[in-house]
């Protein structure tokens, strides 16, 4: 990469995160995988960094995504009460 064109020593860390959002539109952070990298991070360096702003923080957003996914199930449940799948196979596909 450009670093080795310029002779600098690099790294990079990622954190995968499957990049929610509100529905208007605001993005959720995903502080569990900010925690992860932290963590990481912190033991390449061998320092100490408090993160328990970050850990309450995570739990906050497991457990809204938690409570977003049970929505899911239920709206797509009534939904399917209200008008059951066809078994007719899509013309268009």
């Amino acid at each position: 990469g450009e670093a080795r064109v310029r002779g600098l020593k690099g790294i990079c860390l990622l954190a995968e995160t499957p990049g929610y959002s509100t529905p208007s539109g605001r993005p959720i952070v995903d502080a569990k995988a900010s925690r992860a990298l932290l963590k990481v991070l912190t033991q390449i360096l061998g320092v100490e960094v408090d993160l328990s702003g970050l850990e309450r923080q995570a739990a906050l957003t497991e457990e809204f995504m938690e409570r977003v996914a049970r929505l899911e199930q239920q709206v797509l449940e009534q939904v399917l009460r209200v008008r059951p799948p066809s078994k007719e196979k899509p013309y268009y596909v």
